[in-house]
């Protein structure tokens, strides 16, 4: 007797969302054929043990996702890279509020959270070095998946079919176009982001100012904003701000002053140099803010090029008409800026949703496209939620001329005074 063949079920993109789901299935026992695609090679020890972004992983989405894994002990047991402690200051680096966290909302470096994963993810199932050229129907009724293998590149461009694609391959999906022509757009800001490794040995003032958590210092249409990491790293972000569009749903103009400095990314010197000599980016900081930058580029000046991107938006309250055995999970879904701290964490709910649903209709043998189309339907209103407090947080801090005022005003109304005035409120 003929038995039915397993579903064959793709994940493009093995960031958060598409190894939480690969994982997630993996650990179901569900009788499938699954294989994840990526293009990067797959990521050494060392390269996974550098300083990376940090990203905190809340109770009811993130960490519920690794629970479900299996790794929240192992989450839970990891060093603080990170600590959840919050520190805001004006741009001319002078101290308006510090928090040191409640312990809900853990920091993990983004390459931990990878490393994590991938222990727990198929290994034999993913397939790296593997570009997607594009994803199309068949007459099957099945999608077809067209890529080059890197690793053997004059086999040409090859195809084949799956039963469901799940487009977990970020901001420029290549899932996405197969679904809907909507693709993302320039938010208004653009990210210079710096590392420094060993802050406390190199710079220990600095280390000092910054704390061990996050650390804010914003002026209108400007922010500098840190991250601890790995090997007492700091990740420095210099968000700046373009001219803002009529709507959040149309795309904005990158300046001109912008331009310019983007003109310079292979010639990092004379980027510090407009960087902190203009009055359109960090000449008018405080020393202290501007000796952060200066540090960073210091760390950073054997590197050819300067890593400066624009950062990309989804309109608010996208979705796509449904299409069976077709899906979108994490960045793929729901583009934005990460001034909420939601990404991830909405990435890896998707995955944990998505996965039950897929889990589910097969243990029950139901319809597995209707429980697919369910998932979608419970996850845009929550993704345009929080894209509306993105958006919000973006307009505040960057097009507000009082927006830093409102930002610390905001994190003060939930935030229990401190004991006393701390003296480097006066000094800093």
């Amino acid at each position: 007797m003929a038995t039915n063949p397993l579903p064959k079920i793709a994940i493009i993109g093995a960031g958060p969302a598409g190894l939480t789901l690969a994982s997630l299935l993996h650990k179901s026992n569900t009788q499938l054929n699954l294989t994840v695609f990526d293009l990067r090679a797959r990521p050494s020890e060392s390269a996974l043990d550098e300083p990376s972004g940090s990203l905190d992983l809340h109770a009811e989405s993130g960490q519920l996702a690794l629970e479900t894994c299996g790794l929240l002990p192992q989450f839970k047991a990891l060093p603080d890279a990170c600590s959840e402690s919050m520190i805001l200051a004006d741009k001319d680096g002078l101290i308006h509020l510090e928090d040191s966290g409640d312990g809900d909302r853990p920091e993990i470096p983004r390459n931990t959270l990878t490393s994590l994963l991938l222990s727990s993810a198929p290994s034999e199932s993913i397939k790296w070095e593997h570009k997607i050229i594009a994803v199309s129907s068949v007459a099957t009724g099945k999608w077809k998946v067209t890529f080059l293998d890197l690793t053997n590149p004059h086999l040409g461009e090859q195809t084949e079919e799956y039963t469901l694609v799940v487009g977990a391959d970020g901001t420029h999906s290549k899932v996405r176009p197969a679904l809907t022509p909507i693709k993302p757009h320039f938010s208004g800001i653009t990210c210079v982001t710096l590392t420094i490794p060993h802050l406390a040995i190199k710079y220990p003032s600095l280390n000092s100012y910054i704390g061990t958590g996050t650390f804010y210092a914003m002026g209108p249409g400007r922010a500098t904003i840190t991250q601890r990491g790995s090997h007492e790293s700091a990740r420095i972000y210099l968000m700046i701000s373009s001219p803002a569009s009529a709507s959040p749903n149309i795309p904005s103009e990158p300046s001109p002053a912008i331009n310019s400095l983007s003109a310079l990314f292979k010639s990092p010197a004379e980027f510090k140099n407009l960087l902190l000599g203009s009055d359109e980016f960090y000449a008018s900081f405080g020393t202290q803010v501007k000796d952060l930058i200066s540090a960073g580029f210091s760390s950073a000046a054997e590197q050819e090029e300067v890593d400066i991107k624009p950062l990309y938006m989804l309109p608010i309250g996208f979705t796509w008409p449904h299409k069976e055995g077709l899906t979108l999970i994490g960045d793929a879904s729901h583009t934005m800026t990460p001034f909420a701290g939601e990404g991830v964490n909405l990435g890896m709910l998707d995955a944990l949703e998505l996965s039950n649903a897929i889990t589910s209709s097969a243990s029950s043998s139901s319809d597995p496209d209707s429980a697919i189309q369910a998932f979608e339907e419970k996850m845009w209103p929550r993704s345009k939620e929080i894209a509306i407090e993105t958006f919000k947080n973006l307009e505040i801090m960057f097009r507000d001329e009082n927006g830093p005022e409102k930002f610390v005003n905001f994190f003060k109304s939930h935030v229990p005074p401190p004991e006393g005035e701390d003296e480097r409120h006066e000094k800093a």
